[in-house]
């Protein structure tokens, strides 16, 4: 989010925990969300990451461009998809999932 916008929380007060605050980008209209990729405990597969915008908007759709001009300047695009050097590096080492670790590998991701 831009920094001079308020970041809206919710409150949870828990018996055992104590009031802690939570962050949903989803009530944060003008945030970009951000999942990162990463590989699962095993390292045998590769889960992919994703940007995305909560509401339709001129801050968000700002805060998008500067995200893609980010990642088309550092990484190389297949079919749509975005990878990394590191990312790049795995291929034929690990499963590139795009839907799910528990889905058929005929759905995985595949650079060529």
């Amino acid at each position: 989010m831009k920094k001079d916008i308020p970041v809206v929380t919710e409150r949870i007060d828990s018996d055992t925990l104590g009031t802690f605050y939570c962050v949903y980008d989803s009530m944060n209209s003008t945030c970009l969300s951000f999942s990162p990729s990463g590989l699962t405990a095993d390292g045998a597969c590769l889960i992919h990451g994703q940007f995305a915008i909560m509401d339709k908007n001129e801050i968000s759709d700002t805060l998008m461009k500067t995200a893609a001009k980010a990642l088309r300047k550092h990484c190389k695009r297949y079919k749509g998809w975005y990878f990394g050097q590191e990312a790049e590096q795995l291929n034929g080492k690990v499963r590139y999932i795009s839907i799910g670790v528990s889905e058929p590998q005929e759905y995985d991701f595949r650079l060529s």
